[in-house]
């Protein structure tokens, strides 16, 4: 083992294969990092988006049954609309 580090050359080569690995594998490391977090991130994001999917299934779903008044409900809470012949209150809570 003495004999391999006694020659010069050997060592350089040593040298610059660490630095080589110091310096790629730092990179390859932050990227591993980076795209652990950005996986995470997409992760929630996509439980977002299921569940906000899932919600507005369920709303078109009962729009297309028709059992009730769905969209004269939501004209009347979400927009304040009444019918012609009828008159609005508002009560501020």
């Amino acid at each position: 083992m003495k004999k391999f580090f006694k020659n010069k050359k050997n060592i350089f080569f040593i040298v610059i294969f660490l630095f080589l690995l110091a310096v790629f594998g730092a990179k390859s490391f932050t990227a591993l990092i980076h795209n652990s977090f950005t996986i995470a991130n997409l992760t929630r994001k996509s439980a977002f988006l299921d569940k906000q999917y899932q919600d507005l299934t369920e709303e078109y779903q009962e729009i297309l049954s028709g059992k009730t008044n769905y969209i004269e409900d939501n004209a009347r809470t979400k927009y304040n609309m009444a019918r012609p012949t009828e008159i609005e209150f508002r009560i501020k809570k």
